[in-house]
């Protein structure tokens, strides 16, 4: 809310997407497609520096969405699936899981600097 009352709820849907996509960029994702209810999340070439397995899970165990990991060529891939939970709640966890792999590769670049 500011001095001129409520914001409408398109604006409050950009927040949201601008806050989803400064997680996406602190978790050193390249890109966010979803196409078919698949949300495909490709991560840049650095975070091969960070990611393990054990990692990875640890930031998957935030949502219920039935997920796929992949790396290929050197190109570590997360695709998860919108339809196996509820429309109204596949995009909340979404930025919960963003959020969750922001902080956690926040304090492991912050360990890498201090090693």
């Amino acid at each position: 809310m500011d001095r001129f009352g409520d914001y409408p709820q398109e604006v409050a849907n950009l927040l949201d997407v601008s806050l989803l996509k400064n997680s996406f960029d602190e978790a050193l994702v390249n890109s966010v497609v979803m196409r078919n209810k698949k949300i495909t999340i490709k991560f840049s070439q650095k975070a091969g520096d960070y990611l393990t397995g054990d990692l990875v899970f640890k930031f998957l165990a935030n949502t219920t969405m039935k997920a796929k990991v992949n790396n290929k060529n050197g190109g570590f891939m997360i695709t998860l699936d919108s339809a196996s939970v509820k429309k109204d709640e596949w995009f909340d966890q979404l930025k919960v899981f963003a959020e969750k792999m922001a902080d956690g590769f926040d304090n492991l670049k912050k360990e890498k600097i201090k090693n």
